[in-house]
């Protein structure tokens, strides 16, 4: 039960479910260390797969994520260990439901959407943004021990923090407020704005010029196009 937006990838006994958007994109290169920058052609998606494939140990996917910035929620098998792997970004902006075995009902659901009232008798709760949750299904063998050997089997990897990590936890938020004395501001041209506040607003304008580069520039041409526009604005205005 995933919805537009995600990214689905199986290669050999592995696979990945990734829902992700295009604020995540920038950053994702920032976890391909071993790859050059990713083209127009490539699929961002498709490399942080490929690193979560090469994965030995289970802290090491929480070192990849650690380096996306963004809303996203995954979900990722490896079939060379037979783990399963989940888990949302700190902030918890993208939805992803489980649903723990019980003795009333022993079924493990993942889902990013529920029915709501009439879906009680699973039992879905938010997932948890503590870690990166991780299910050795290597030990999940007898389904009489299922809902015992589950919660024995579920652990919690801490999110990887540091220099090298920079997203894997919330950051403080600064609490300190601006001195009263700031200076008038009399417009906006650069001759007018501070130099602080100016460096500021070009940085802005880079990363909005940026953003929208990354998002058109590889749009391909549509078949039997009457024009050469690629892509279309659509405003809807409330009052």
């Amino acid at each position: 039960m995933w919805r537009m937006g995600t990214y689905y990838v199986g290669m050999g006994r592995s696979s990945k479910a990734w829902r992700y958007e295009q604020t995540a994109r920038t950053f994702i290169a920032k976890t391909i260390a071993d790859h050059p920058k990713i083209g127009p052609a490539e699929n961002d998606g498709h490399k942080v797969f490929e690193r979560f494939r090469a994965v030995t140990e289970p802290l090491s996917i929480s070192g990849i994520v650690g380096n996306i910035e963004g809303p996203y929620a995954f979900v990722f098998y490896q079939g060379s260990s037979k783990k399963l792997y989940f888990a949302r970004d700190p902030l918890g902006r993208r939805s992803l439901l489980i649903h723990k075995p019980t003795l009333v009902n022993p079924i493990f659901l993942l889902a990013s959407v529920s029915a709501g009232g009439d879906d009680d008798a699973n039992e879905f709760e938010e997932l948890s943004t503590d870690g990166i949750f991780v299910l050795d299904l290597a030990t999940l063998r007898e389904p009489e021990n299922f809902v015992t050997d589950f919660h024995s089997s579920f652990v919690v990897i801490p999110r990887a923090s540091g220099e090298h990590r920079p997203f894997g936890v919330i950051k403080r938020v600064d609490q300190s407020l601006p001195p009263d004395n700031l200076p008038r501001i009399d417009g906006l041209d650069a001759i007018s704005l501070p130099t602080p506040l100016l460096d500021a607003t070009e940085q802005l304008i880079y990363q909005l010029d940026r953003s929208v580069m990354l998002r058109v520039r590889d749009i391909p041409q549509a078949p039997g196009g009457g024009g050469n526009a690629k892509v279309a604005v659509l405003f809807s205005w409330r009052n």
